[in-house]
C-alpha cells in the first residue's frame, strides 16, 4: 500500500454544486455539496454540523482524465491506435453490461500486465472491476475536520480555525442561455488524443449525424426563437481554503506508482476540479507527501504551484525515479489490447 496524503489549496472559486431550486429573486440557485460531521466543540462535546467539501468522484474524475493522456500520448508514440470502446474505457470507465462473469484468472491477469485498468477500474460486460486506488472526500482543513479525524492530527498547522459555512463559500453570479445545445463533452485531452478520438467517433458517428442534420437545421430558427437568458447563482468554495484528500494505491505495484507520478505530472497542465472551468473556477495547487505501508516517508514532496509541478526534484529522488523507470518501460511496450478488459 503506498499513501499519497494530498492538500489540494483553491486559487480560485471551486463550484462543486449538487441541488439546484429557484429563488424568491427570480433566479436559480445552485448548492456547494455539503456532508455532515459531529465535530467537536470549544467545550469539547461534540456538535452536528455541516462543511463543504468536494466529492471523491470528482478528483477521480480528474485522475482518470489525465492518466487516459498518459497512456494515450504512450501508444500514439508507439504508433498504435485505440478502437473506440477502448478509448472510452480509458477516458471515462466504460459500461457495465450483461454477460458472463469475470473468473478469478481473468482478474489476476489484469492486475499482473494490465496495470492501468487495474488502477482506475471500471465497468465492462459481466460486472465492474474495482479499482487498485482508492481516493477520498477532499475536505477542509479546519478545526473541526480535524477533531474528526477526517483530516490527520499532522495538519493541524494548516487549519483555517473554526469558519462557518458562509466563511467557507463565495457565490458566482452569470448569465446563461436556454436552452443548453444538445451533445456530448471530451474533457481535458491531450490535442493528440482529440484528433484521433475524433477521427474515430466521426467515422462512427457519421449515419447517426447525417440522419440528425436535417433534423436540426429544421429545430434550428425554434431554438434561436426559444432560447432566453436566465440568472443563476452558484455556491462555490472560496479561493485559498487548504483540503485534505487521502489517495492511496491498495498494491504495492512500482507500475502504477509511477504511473500515477506521470498523472500528476499530466493533471498539473491544467489542475482543475469541478464546475465553470472557462470562467477561471476550480483552478488549485497541489501539495502531497508519499509515504509507504511500513510507514517509511518519501522526503520529497510532489508539488503543483501555479500549473507547475517540481518535476526535476521528483527524477532526483530515488524512489520516485526507480517507479518513474518501471513505468516507463510498461508504457513503452503498451498494446492497444492492454486496455481490453476481456
Amino acid at each position: 500500500m503506498i499513501n499519497f496524503d494530498t492538500i489540494f489549496t483553491t486559487i480560485s472559486p471551486l463550484v462543486h454544486t449538487s441541488e439546484t431550486f429557484p429563488s424568491p429573486g427570480g433566479y436559480t440557485y445552485a448548492r456547494n455539496i455539503e456532508r455532515n460531521i459531529y465535530a467537536k466543540n470549544p467545550d469539547g462535546k461534540r456538535e452536528h454540523s455541516t462543511i463543504p467539501v468536494v466529492q471523491s468522484n470528482t478528483i477521480r474524475n480528474a485522475i482518470r482524465r489525465s492518466l487516459a493522456n498518459v497512456i494515450y500520448d504512450a501508444l500514439l508514440s508507439n504508433n498504435e491506435k485505440v478502437e473506440l470502446n477502448q478509448f472510452f474505457q480509458l477516458s471515462s470507465g466504460g459500461r457495465m453490461s450483461a454477460g458472463k462473469e469475470m473468473t478469478i484468472k481473468e482478474r489476476l491477469e489484469i492486475i499482473e500486465s494490465k496495470s492501468s485498468l487495474d488502477l482506475m477500474g471500471g465497468g465492462f460486460e459481466g460486472g465492474l472491476l474495482e479499482s487498485s486506488l482508492s481516493v477520498g472526500f477532499a475536505w477542509p482543513i479546519t478545526d473541526q475536520t480535524l477533531s474528526t479525524s477526517v483530516v490527520p492530527a499532522n495538519y493541524e498547522n494548516e487549519s483555517i480555525g473554526s469558519p462557518t459555512r458562509k466563511q467557507i463559500l463565495d457565490e458566482i453570479s452569470q448569465n446563461a442561455k436556454d436552452p443548453i445545445k444538445e451533445g456530448f463533452r471530451l474533457d481535458a485531452l491531450s490535442e493528440n488524443a482529440l484528433d484521433d478520438a475524433f477521427s474515430y467517433i466521426d467515422s462512427s458517428h457519421a449515419a447517426a449525424q447525417e440522419k440528425s442534420k436535417a433534423r436540426k437545421n429544421k429545430e434550428k430558427t425554434d431554438v434561436k426563437k426559444e432560447a432566453k437568458s436566465h440568472y443563476y447563482k452558484t455556491e462555490a468554495i472560496s479561493a485559498g481554503i487548504p483540503m485534505f484528500c487521502g489517495i492511496i494505491i491498495k498494491r504495492d505495484s512500482e507500475i502504477q506508482a509511477g504511473l500515477l507520478l506521470e498523472t500528476f505530472k499530466k493533471f498539473a497542465s491544467f489542475p482543475v476540479f469541478g464546475g465553470l472551468s472557462s470562467k477561471g473556477c476550480g483552478f488549485v495547487n497541489v501539495e502531497i507527501k508519499v509515504s509507504m505501508s511500513d510507514g517509511k516517508i518519501i522526503k520529497t514532496p510532489i508539488k503543483i504551484v501555479n500549473s507547475k509541478i517540481n518535476w526535476s526534484e521528483i527524477e532526483k529522488d530515488k524512489i520516485f525515479s526507480k517507479w518513474l523507470k518501471e513505468s516507463a518501460k510498461w508504457l513503452s511496450e503498451l498494446k492497444p489490447d492492454q486496455l481490453d478488459v476481456r
